[in-house]
């Protein structure tokens, strides 16, 4: 449910589930914000119609964070089986509107992670050595237990953004030597240094399609201090609380690169896929694309 804070109006879009045909069979309605700290919801605009639902504790404004969920009750449902019913409410912010504030730099680094992810990267193939440079460059094995590749993404976005630069031939490796984010440390090491590294501990911010992003290691919360377990590229969000990720160490193998839709929890603020048994892992922060790569040089 979408609220108009402007209008008092509220919408349900066309993936709302049959059950809400219980509550009411309208998709727009009105609401009202009463003194005594509740929400009235209304089936008709104005104020009209049937009193469908009540929300306790629930904001009083568009600007009013301070209350994250809450829970109400089924007033007057087109059910009337579910007459005082109790339900629960989360507040969920909106997406940033991605196209307009993507620069000319993210918008071809998503195209091109977007394409070149299309369909999943295997070690060995052509496509994987193309895009690593194979055994002899990024994409090769290590014999320590447990390691993936994903570090290696970071990298390959560097690498991608130095052509861009002119760094090209014999200026490509000094130059990659001295900016590269390959790595999982590096990512929050040297987008400090250049102060493009966003930590997540501010759970308002959020990453920007194209920023490089790194989970903590299993079990880990502090955000500046402990382990960086993981690292992929943002590419964009499908709603606040599923992004889609580009990741190296993937698959039965850890070298698999792909694009994952990915849970995020404001709440605990961790990042999951249900396409990885790994369990949920607290987001460090991310590097702002745009800042880092703007102070290289």
């Amino acid at each position: 449910m979408t609220l108009n804070w402007g209008s008092k109006t509220w919408r349900v879009d066309d993936s709302a589930s049959m059950g809400w045909k219980r509550v009411t069979r309208s998709r727009v309605g009105s609401f009202e914000v009463k003194d005594w700290n509740v929400v009235w919801l209304w089936d008709k605009p104005g104020g009209k119609g049937r009193n469908i639902a009540v929300l306790w504790d629930a904001p009083r404004g568009l600007a009013d964070k301070s209350r994250g969920d809450g829970s109400g009750r089924l007033f007057d449902p087109e059910d009337a089986s579910l007459k005082q019913r109790e339900i629960q409410w989360t507040l969920v912010t909106p997406p940033p509107n991605q196209s307009k504030q993507l620069s000319p730099r993210r918008q071809k680094l998503v195209t091109w992670l977007n394409t070149e992810f299309k369909s999943d990267v295997n070690y060995g193939t052509t496509k994987y050595n193309d895009l690593t440079g194979g055994e002899s460059g990024l994409g090769g094995k290590s014999s320590k237990p447990g390691y993936t590749n994903c570090l290696i993404l970071p990298g390959i976005v560097s690498a991608e953004i130095a052509k861009e630069k002119g760094h090209t031939g014999k200026k490509l490796l000094p130059w990659l030597k001295k900016n590269s984010l390959t790595g999982t440390y590096q990512v929050r090491d040297r987008g400090r240094k250049l102060g493009a590294w966003i930590s997540a501990a501010d759970s308002k911010k959020r990453p920007i399609p194209g920023d490089i992003f790194a989970l903590l290691k299993k079990g880990a919360t502090h955000h500046e201090t402990d382990g960086i377990g993981h690292v992929g590229v943002f590419l964009e969000y499908v709603s606040d609380t599923k992004w889609k990720t580009a990741d190296f160490g993937q698959g039965d193998s850890g070298y698999t690169g792909r694009t994952l839709i990915r849970d995020y929890d404001p709440t605990t603020g961790k990042l999951t896929s249900p396409k990885t048994a790994k369990p949920p892992r607290v987001l460090a922060g991310w590097v702002d694309l745009d800042l880092y790569f703007k102070g290289s040089s």
